[in-house]
C-alpha cells in the first residue's frame, strides 16, 4: 500500500498513514524504536508499507520511504481546511457542490450532428 504520513512520533517510532485506497487510516508502531527506519518519518512523507487488519483496525508494517521532505504542517493544514469546510456547510446548510461541465467540443459536435 502507498500512503502519506499524517502524524508521526520519532521517539517511539509510531505513525499514522492515509492510505491510497482512501479507506481507513493505517497505524504503525515499531517493535524496536531505537533501530526503526520509521523514526525518521515526518508528516507529509510518502511511504510504501504492508497492511493487515486486526479486528477493525488497519495496521501498517515495514514502512519504506518513497518521497521525503514531508510537510510538517500537514496536520494543521488539514484541520484548517476541515474547519473552513464545516463553516461553509453551516452557513449554506450543505456542502458547496461544483457543477460538472461536459467537454465543450463534445457539445459542439453533438449539436452539429443533430442539425445535419
Amino acid at each position: 500500500m502507498i500512503g502519506i504520513v499524517l502524524w508521526s512520533d520519532p521517539v517511539v517510532a509510531k505513525a499514522v498513514f492515509w492510505c491510497e485506497d482512501q479507506g481507513d487510516l493505517a497505524y504503525f508502531r515499531s517493535k524496536d524504536p531505537q533501530n526503526s527506519p520509521a523514526s525518521a518519518l515526518t508528516a507529509g512523507d510518502m511511504v510504501c508499507f504492508d497492511v493487515s487488519t486486526d479486528e477493525k483496525m488497519r495496521l501498517a508494517s515495514n514502512p519504506r520511504l518513497i518521497s521525503g521532505h514531508g510537510r510538517a504542517d500537514l496536520p494543521g493544514q488539514l484541520k484548517a481546511t476541515a474547519g473552513q469546510m464545516k463553516k461553509a456547510r453551516t452557513r449554506s446548510g450543505s456542502a458547496k457542490i461544483l457543477p460538472f461541465e461536459a467537454d465543450k467540443t463534445a457539445k459542439v459536435q453533438e449539436r452539429a450532428a443533430l442539425e445535419a
